[in-house]
This record gives structure tokens, C-alpha cells and sequence, in this order.
């Protein structure tokens, strides 16, 4: 099961990256676990040529480059498969404008073979600057999932049923996948997971009505304060709170909110779970320093017009 991600906050130093993704090649090395597509299969001489590029343009300002990794399960390929994978990979998805440097790594704990992909954010073709929509990398994994087939390699299901079913797109992480996927027994989490997701199915008449068809499920469900807390019949100390149990598998509908909707609780939008917003100190300072000088106002003196104190000057404001 090849997983592709993009790494979204990446660094300005593309020199730093280029050598974190030979790190491998330089430890083992292996003159085979660092190529270059549209450049050289050496380190140093590939970041030369992805600057050389972005001076030749006059572009050597704002993102250097853009990093992405392909990741294999634990002995789920070989080195060399892994290797002609990526730069099959790296060919089709870049190749055709960018300069990319691709490391494969071998030591990774588990076992687990992945490859780095830094893609030049000048385009040596015709100058543009690096750009990819939600689309192109959602191509990018449909180009991930033919190749995988090739090799005969699971892939992830990224049907609508099977988004639903998740509640994200992709799991980006391998051992969360397959205690989804293949473990669900293992996981007593998932299995409430599943047993709210079922009793939900059933459209339940009232809470009352979830509470019995869970507790058939081998859940008590308690209502405590605002949020909803299963806990399992035979062992108390697995217990968790609904909008956990949403947060931890990135999956509303298992919210407390979503629960006394389903079960017709008229006053449902009371349960919505809204993020704290922080406290502006600055504003803080600014109305206390302003009633502080209000304070210090002769009560004794008279005006004609009085006067207006405006403690917010901006809309937005109220907006951070």
C-alpha cells in the first residue's frame, strides 16, 4: 500500500533538503539511492542546477522547492523495485517540466522503505513557477494507485463509500490504515466507532432509542454535560467521549452534535463543539490603559458636547 503525501510546511534552504533526502545514499553508500530527473544523480550538482535554473529566470525569491514523499509498508517491496517505482513515479507526476531530486531512504524504523521527492519550484521548461491544486495531487495519487497495480500492491480505497467510511480522503498513516482496514477486532476504539456508526444507521426516534441499540452493541452510552461518553459493557475501563472518538478518527459523524441530530434532539446545535478563540492581549491592554484615563477625568469640569470613547477602532478586530 504505497501512501503519497506532500510535506506542507517545507523549509528555505533547498541545499538541507536535497542532502536529507541522500542521506541514505551517502550513508549505505550506494551510488543507486539518489537520482536525478532532469538533473544530475549527484547531490551537490543537482541543487547547483535547480539554482542555476531559478537565476537564469530571475526567480530565486519566496518557495525554493516542493517536498513529497512516497511511502511503502514494511516489506511490501524490494530495494530496487522501490527504487525504479519512484522514478517511474517522479517521471510521470514532474518530469516533464521540473527538476526533481529523488532519495530513496532503507533504514527507517520497521523496515519501511520510502522515497523523498524535492521538485525545483522553477520549471527549467519555461520559467513558471511551481504551482499544484488539491487536483494535481489527487492526480498525483491516481498515478501512485496505476503504478501500484503494476506492481500488485494494495491500494487505498478512495471510493465516496469508502471516505464516508473513514472520514478522510486518505489515512496518511500505515499503521493506522491497517488497524482500520485489518484489525478492527484488535482496536476497541474503531469497534465503538462502528457500533455508534451502526446505531446511527438505524435512525433512531430519540436518544433513548440510540442508548438501547448501542447498549445491544455492548456500550452503555452516558450523557455527561454536553458530551456524550460510551463505555463498554463488559470492560468499564474502556470508555471515551464522543467528540474524542470523532477527533481521534477525524470523523464528525461520530460527534455528540451529529448523534442528537440524528436522534431529532431539537436543541442538537447547542452540542456543537466551537474552538476557543484566543484572547487578544493587546486589546486587553488597550481598554484597560483607556478606563484608566477615564478615570482620571475632573468630574467637576462640565462640556457642551460630552464626549465618545471608542475602545474598538476595527472590525476586524473581532475577527483573530
Amino acid at each position: 500500500m504505497p501512501i503519497f503525501k506532500a510535506i506542507k510546511r517545507p523549509g528555505k534552504n533547498i541545499k538541507t533538503v536535497v542532502n536529507y533526502a541522500a542521506k541514505d545514499y551517502i550513508k549505505e553508500k550506494d551510488e543507486t539511492l539518489f537520482y536525478g530527473i532532469n538533473c544530475a544523480d549527484s547531490p551537490a550538482i543537482a541543487t547547483y542546477q535547480m539554482q542555476k535554473t531559478k537565476e537564469l529566470y530571475g526567480k530565486t525569491d519566496g518557495r525554493q522547492y516542493k517536498h513529497y514523499v512516497l511511502s511503502f509498508a514494511a516489506e511490501e517491496i524490494s530495494k530496487g523495485d522501490a527504487k525504479t517505482y519512484a522514478k517511474t513515479f517522479a517521471e510521470q507526476c514532474f518530469g516533464n517540466r521540473f527538476e526533481v531530486a529523488v532519495g530513496i531512504h532503507v533504514n527507517s524504523a520497521g523496515g519501511k522503505i520510502h522515497a523523498h521527492f524535492v521538485v525545483n519550484s522553477v520549471s527549467f521548461l519555461d520559467g513558471k513557477k511551481l504551482h499544484f491544486s488539491n487536483q494535481d495531487l489527487e492526480n498525483f495519487k491516481d498515478i501512485n494507485d496505476s503504478i501500484a497495480k503494476q506492481y500488485g500492491l494494495k491500494i487505498i480505497d478512495r471510493s465516496r463509500e469508502a471516505v464516508q467510511a473513514r472520514g478522510r480522503a486518505q489515512m496518511y498513516d500505515q499503521r493506522a490504515y491497517y488497524v482500520f482496514v485489518n484489525k478492527t477486532r484488535d482496536s476497541w476504539l474503531v469497534q465503538c466507532a462502528v457500533a455508534v456508526n451502526q446505531s446511527l444507521k438505524s435512525k433512531p426516534k430519540s436518544l433513548d432509542d440510540f442508548e438501547r441499540q448501542m447498549q445491544q452493541s455492548g456500550w452503555h452510552t452516558k450523557m455527561r454535560g454536553k458530551n456524550i461518553t460510551f463505555i463498554n459493557i463488559q470492560d468499564k475501563n474502556k470508555k471515551v467521549r464522543a467528540n474524542t472518538l470523532a477527533k481521534k478518527l477525524n470523523n464528525n459523524i461520530l460527534s455528540t452534535a451529529n448523534i442528537m441530530r440524528v436522534c431529532t434532539m431539537e436543541k442538537w446545535r447547542d452540542y456543537v463543539k466551537t474552538p476557543n478563540r484566543p484572547i487578544n492581549t493587546t486589546n486587553l491592554t488597550n481598554i484597560t490603559s483607556a478606563i484608566k484615563n477615564l478615570s482620571r477625568c475632573d468630574n467637576s469640569q462640565t462640556t457642551n458636547k460630552g464626549f465618545d470613547v471608542n475602545l474598538h477602532s476595527r472590525d476586524d478586530d473581532y475577527e483573530r
